[in-house]
């Protein structure tokens, strides 16, 4: 009797096996499916020289200067820089300066709030924020341009030369390069 109860035990862990691993297996096909039928982004890289222009409005990235906290203070003393407890002495602020460009005959207004900052070479990405809390809302009016400062956060302090802004992801790869 002993004996039949660990046959039929070992019999019930093989089928339950089988069937987690029938599922697991499913969910791979699908998986792979879905990522054959729907397409990859489309990429579209920014740069001084290719900026970016939509309904009227051009965007150019202009340039992306690293800073040290004392350096940032220095350079734009009525920011005030976002600053985490125990912060690493090699923590960095990346400030990137954009003109934007309105070519339209309507007066727009520009938030410049739909970019995160990142960098190629390193990887690290994080949010932005204006300078100055009067950039968070441009208005522009025909035919004229703004520039604007947005600055992040880098806690590692590790960059590369390939520093971006990044505006979308899917369906379209969007992002601003400060080298060509």
């Amino acid at each position: 009797m002993l004996y039949k109860k660990s046959k039929k035990n070992k019999i019930k862990k093989i089928i339950r096996t089988m069937v987690i691993l029938a599922a697991v297996i499913v969910c791979v096909v699908m998986i792979v499916d879905v990522n054959r039928r729907i397409p990859g982004p489309d990429v579209h890289i920014y740069t001084p020289s290719n900026p970016y222009e939509i309904d009227g409005v051009k965007v150019t990235p202009v340039k992306a200067t690293v800073y040290t906290l004392e350096e940032l203070e220095k350079k734009y003393p009525s920011h005030d820089p976002f600053v985490v407890d125990d912060m690493p002495k090699e923590a960095r602020y990346v400030v990137y300066e954009l003109n934007v460009m309105n070519k339209s005959f309507d007066t727009i207004t520009f938030y410049p709030v739909f970019f995160e900052a990142g960098d190629y070479g390193t990887g690290w990405s994080n949010g932005v924020a204006p300078i100055n809390s009067y950039y968070a809302r441009n208005i522009i009016k025909p035919f004229e341009g703004t520039d604007i400062e947005l600055v992040a956060l880098n806690i590692r302090g590790d960059f590369s030369d390939d520093l971006a802004l990044f505006m979308s992801y899917y369906p379209d790869y969007r992002v601003l390069k400060f080298k060509d």
